[in-house]
């Protein structure tokens, strides 16, 4: 295993733009909470990749310097650190590979991930953890690990997962229940039928929830994203109790705001003046 640098810009796989939020802080960094880490046959290490969401909320272009690390001795991770450019209201999400040693022993019932990062345009500094969970029999993960969708509660969102029996249970399926952190509403509990040693893909439904913890559009800047986490539980372990074991992320966007005419995610005065200074105006 060998820790990485990235030398180069970080290519954004995803944008999102949020309007009419309320200023409260001006980056945010996410970490998937719980993944499971996979056991690589013939290796004394698992394999878990997690996914590290960051985004600008300022109205200004800035760049990020980011560095991993862990608690947990000879946790390892690719890449290591890196840098990136975003534009205001852009987020990015980072696959990062980890190496989790067999074996190790848990803190918290798993393996904290930990990102420092650091807004070199303005000098901030702050982070994001997430955890990764030793799991024996089955390996469960989301299609899309960050999920971006309107924060509309009529909007249903598909959430596709990919099961995969790897300890040869042989009891012809996994029992999948939910919970949620944040505004989302979970699918319903699911029996997956999985013949021993194979993968099949599920796709469930949930939806935005107003009325969920965090469920105003309140935090950050004007380019602010919500965002919840859907966790997923089985038992992994055979001792009759589902723990969570797996979780998928959702990055909610506000719906534009009436009357904003120029586009910066407020109505007010300059909407209005640049109305007055071209009232009565056409194109020939």
């Amino acid at each position: 295993m060998k820790r990485m640098s990235i030398g180069g810009m970080i290519a954004a796989s995803a944008i999102a733009m949020c309007t009419c939020a309320t200023p409260a802080q001006a980056d945010l960094c996410e970490l998937s909470w719980d993944v499971p880490c996979c056991p690589v046959p013939g290796t004394s290490y698992g394999v878990a990749i997690v996914t590290m969401t960051l985004c600008n909320c300022t109205d200004f272009p800035a760049e990020y310097s980011f560095m991993m690390k862990s608690p947990i001795p000879g946790l390892e991770f690719e890449p290591f650190s890196g840098f990136l450019v975003l534009l205001p209201g852009e987020c990015v999400d980072i696959p990062i590979t980890v190496y989790c040693p067999i074996g190790a022993p848990p803190i918290m019932g798993g393996y904290p991930v930990l990102a420092n990062v650091t807004n070199l345009s303005t000098g901030a500094q702050f982070g994001c953890e997430g955890l990764v969970k030793p799991v024996q029999d089955w390996k469960i993960v989301a299609t899309t690990p960050v999920i971006a969708s309107p924060a509309d509660p009529n909007v249903t969102i598909g959430v596709g997962l990919l099961v995969n029996d790897i300890g040869g249970a042989g009891n012809g399926g996994v029992d999948l229940t939910f919970l949620t952190m944040g505004p989302v509403n979970p699918p319903t509990p699911t029996f997956v039928p999985v013949q021993p040693g194979s993968t099949t893909v599920v796709n469930l439904a949930a939806s935005f929830n107003p009325n969920g913890v965090g469920g105003a559009l309140t935090e950050g800047g004007s380019n602010m994203p919500l965002t919840g986490a859907l966790l997923i539980l089985w038992d992994d372990d055979g001792d009759g109790v589902p723990e969570v074991n797996s979780s998928v992320n959702f990055r909610f966007t506000a719906p534009p705001c009436p009357g904003d005419l120029n586009g910066d995610g407020v109505t007010n005065g300059a909407d209005l003046a640049g109305l007055l200074a071209n009232w009565g105006l056409c194109n020939p």
